[in-house]
């Protein structure tokens, strides 16, 4: 019997497109571009698809033309506050058991102000500025491990 081996290059290939018809979507809406930017590649890198939106006009479009995973979501935002967008996303039985994350230099250094922000918002998760990528991936994994598994973090 002969096996039908694939070529190193081959099997990677498949490999490759299996993650990323795989891979969750994360919707990045940040109005720093260069913030943004890093962000969405940092994600990539981890193996997620990213969309992303600088305001909440630019959300709410991506989030019509495709139902992200999570969203990382910045409280300040030039059209209207993040922290709205939120409230509105969890009101919304299409959108209510999206993961969100609520980036914000708002309550850089209160004591406990983050979890405060996260309940009176309906966040998921709640990142003061600055903060690590890491930190940030870290969460995002947490969030989307969690809702496989039909939990809350």
């Amino acid at each position: 019997m002969r096996l039908n081996r694939s070529s190193p290059v081959e099997m990677s290939g498949t490999v490759r497109r299996e993650k990323i018809m795989d891979a969750k979507t994360i919707l990045v809406v940040e109005d720093e571009l260069r913030m943004r930017k890093l962000i969405g590649i940092t994600l990539r890198n981890r193996g997620y698809q990213v969309m992303e939106a600088g305001d909440v006009s630019g959300a709410a479009k991506k989030i019509g033309e495709r139902l992200p995973d999570a969203v990382v979501l910045d409280a300040m935002l030039p059209d209207r506050m993040g922290f709205e967008m939120c409230v509105s996303l969890k009101e919304d039985p299409l959108t209510k058991d999206i993961p969100i994350i609520m980036i914000s230099g708002i309550t850089q250094g209160v004591p406990g102000s983050s979890e405060s922000w996260k309940r009176k918002f309906h966040a998921d998760d709640y990142i003061s500025k600055p903060f690590t990528l890491k930190e940030l991936v870290d969460c995002v994994e947490r969030l989307l491990d969690c809702g496989q598994r039909g939990g809350r973090p």
